[in-house]
């Protein structure tokens, strides 16, 4: 989402007199930093399962490459196998890597601050104007918040694309491990 307005344009026009409307882009406001916030800790959540499932399945990976290694002595196998074990390894490194930005920390992260709450000025206005004022603050914090988590899926997509094509390459790799143990009557 680009913000089509910006932070003054909001306030202006915030300057309605009705408090119901006030009330209503108030809640709004706030409802949407208090989502924004879910999907967050959704995201992370997302990216920390998806972290644990990489490394399950690069044990299974490395579990084959020493089969490779150790068992399997035709050249011509081994220039079949060892591509597609290392386009396996390779591709959920770069899954894992996209995976861990995804739950960066970031210092850009925005909450409802205390010195915006309790301004001194503001404070000491009418309920609507400190409503008024809030909601920009809200609305401040829902975009920058959405643009970070924006980010953070698009990470999480990355990771689970580059994971897809590591499958891909995994299934290629027993495919033709399976057509050598038929081959050899076993490994």
């Amino acid at each position: 989402m680009t913000p089509k307005l910006s932070i003054e344009q909001i306030i202006e026009r915030l300057r309605i007199k009705d408090p119901r409307i006030i009330e209503t882009v108030y809640s709004l406001s706030y409802n949407l930093v208090q989502q924004e916030s879910d999907r967050q800790v959704n995201l992370d959540e997302k990216a920390n399962n998806f972290l644990g499932l990489i490394g399950v399945y690069m044990t299974l990976v490395f579990g084959l490459g020493g089969l490779i290694v150790t068992d399997i002595k035709s050249p011509i196998w081994i220039n079949t196998l060892v591509p597609l074990y290392l386009g396996s390894l390779l591709f959920s490194f770069v899954a894992l890597f996209y995976a861990f930005q995804s739950m960066k920390t970031r210092s850009d992260f925005k909450s409802i601050s205390e010195e915006d709450v309790f301004h001194e000025q503001m404070i000491q206005e009418e309920e609507s104007s400190f409503k008024r004022y809030l909601t920009s603050h809200f609305w401040e914090v829902y975009r920058n918040n959405f643009q970070i988590n924006e980010h953070k899926g698009a990470e999480l997509k990355k990771s689970a694309r580059m994971f897809l094509f590591s499958l891909g390459f995994l299934l290629a790799l027993i495919v033709f491990l399976s057509f050598y143990a038929l081959q050899k009557g076993g490994i």
